[in-house]
């Protein structure tokens, strides 16, 4: 099941639990500032689009029921960090945060596994404000790609290391 809520002036996300099946979700190009919605009712969700939006905060950890999901576009907000960045999306391949102005990146690691976002293919950061990461980077096993593009790094050594 799709659904392309595009374009709609919405300011938060409409209620999704009658759509169980959803596995495309669009909503870009709103006025969408919080994300005030329980995700756990659209538990299929394979692709989530909230670019061009409004958001500030975006607590990853709201996600944790997303199992499924394999795409997160962020870009175009008004993100000033990622924090939770984590393994609790198995099957993500895609992250784009582009384009907002996230200055740190702040990432934790699966003791269990070793690694972060064990099926993550490309990490988009481009056009960020970025200055700071502390990120365990060699634990990101599958990563293919990053797009960042960064005038003045601090970046925690001894955890991309070790």
């Amino acid at each position: 099941m799709f659904g392309y809520l595009d374009k709609n002036s919405f300011t938060t996300i409409p209620n999704l639990s009658t759509f169980k099946q959803l596995q495309f979700l669009s909503i870009s190009h709103n006025n969408i500032s919080t994300l005030d919605i329980r995700w756990d009712v659209t538990p299929q969700l394979k692709f989530l689009n909230l670019s061009m939006n409004k958001l500030s905060t975006f607590p990853l950890n709201s996600l944790d029921n997303l199992t499924t999901l394999q795409t997160l576009d962020l870009s175009h907000n008004h993100l000033t960090n990622i924090v939770g960045l984590s393994s609790s999306f198995p099957a993500l391949k895609y992250l784009n945060a582009g384009y907002n102005m996230i200055e740190r990146l702040i990432a934790t690691v699966d003791k269990q596994r070793n690694q972060a976002f064990p099926n993550l293919h490309i990490l988009e950061l481009n056009n960020n404000n970025i200055t700071i990461i502390d990120m365990y980077l060699t634990r990101f096993k599958a990563l293919q790609k990053i797009g960042i593009v960064i005038q003045s790094l601090d970046v925690s050594y001894a955890l991309i290391f070790s």
